[in-house]
């Protein structure tokens, strides 16, 4: 399984490979002759290799630091097995286990397929349609209670629209020695009203959520093009399942058709999909509160540290483009025929 992203470059954890040997060895009696860091993905918390065992096979080893809640292991893995053949399974240990532990990392196996992701390639009809059947597949399935209670609910929460709040007067306020968070503070100050005006929105179409909860599904989560892997030959995958939620199925459906794919993807990808007349206020919100959370993500790793290396840069970089003319942003309010100063009701499915 390969899930890389073009949007960061991450650092090898100081793991020594012989580390990683010996636990490949002992947990799924596998015998590594090649371990390989792929310096790839968005989060700063995983860390991800390419396996060549001594058999000839490739496989994809993924490692998680700090805090793991191994839900989405086993919903992928169920996800599988009941048909669902776009999601990759893990790979079990010797004694049935999906995943196991090496030092302080959790770590996972994974079959390699290979592949680009959505930003690196474009999908095809037959891709975007797959795509669509896959996510409809995902979105009715029922859950064991005892899993399904391990899965969070989404609150429309204000986190992330407080983060970029407290960024923004930080950027106002304070002086930036580092050269990329000082050319971030200023992008911030010159850039504040829409961004104001970015936070406001969400908080309003957030308001009209929490009053008025559309049905929820199990959603992916995170479904941006970074995690559709699409090979050469037609095949499509869904990838990374760390951040599964019950959540209104906008939440997977709010960028097909706006930031990533035009309307004649959208038709495929529906076509594929089935039925469905989506919520324009949770697409709205959804669209809206990716932007705003990539932006504070993207504020942290800049304000609030000075690691990072060539990271920096890009990350200054998609912030710069989420704001600026023609960028994401002025898509999402293209989109939201109900952006206005005040909070619409909303039209019931």
């Amino acid at each position: 399984m390969v899930t890389v992203d073009n949007a960061r470059v991450l650092h090898k954890p100081d793991l020594p490979d012989e580390t990683l040997a010996a636990a490949l060895r002992a947990e799924y009696a596998l015998g590594a002759i090649e371990i390989t860091f792929l310096p790839l993905g968005a989060d700063w918390n995983t860390a991800v290799y390419r396996v060549i065992a001594a058999d000839g096979r490739t496989n994809f080893l993924k490692l998680r630091s700090g805090a793991f809640d191994d839900a989405g292991v086993v919903v992928s893995r169920l996800l599988h097995d009941e048909g669902v053949a776009q999601v990759i399974p893990p790979i079990p240990t010797v004694d049935g286990r999906l995943w196991t532990r090496v030092d302080r990392f959790a770590l996972m196996l994974y079959p390699f397929v290979g592949g680009e992701n959505g930003y690196r390639r474009a999908a095809s009809e037959p891709q975007w349609k797959q795509l669509g059947q896959a996510l409809r597949r995902i979105h009715e399935t029922r859950l064991p209670e005892p899993l399904a209670a391990r899965i969070p609910r989404d609150t429309f929460a204000p986190t992330w629209r407080e983060a970029l709040r407290r960024y923004q007067d930080r950027a106002e306020s304070e002086h930036f020695a580092d050269p990329v968070a000082a050319e971030l503070a200023t992008l911030l100050r010159a850039r504040r009203e829409p961004i104001r005006q970015l936070v406001r929105r969400t908080g309003q179409l957030a308001a009209a959520l929490a009053a008025a909860p559309p049905p929820v599904a199990l959603c992916h989560g995170d479904w941006h093009p970074g995690n559709a892997l699409l090979g050469a030959g037609g095949s499509l995958h869904v990838v990374d399942w760390d951040t599964l939620v019950f959540a209104p199925r906008e939440c997977d459906l709010s960028l097909i058709g706006a930031t990533w794919g035009g309307a004649g993807e959208a038709a495929c990808f529906y076509a594929g999909y089935g039925p469905i007349e989506p919520d324009q206020d949770a697409l709205a919100y959804y669209r809206y509160h990716r932007i705003v959370e990539d932006i504070a993500v993207d504020c942290a790793q800049i304000l609030d540290t000075s690691s990072g290396g060539a990271s920096r840069a890009h990350m200054l970089g998609s912030v710069s483009r989420a704001l600026q003319p023609g960028g994401s942003l002025n898509v999402v309010r293209c989109l939201d025929a109900n952006d206005t100063a005040r909070a619409l009701p909303r039209t019931e499915r």
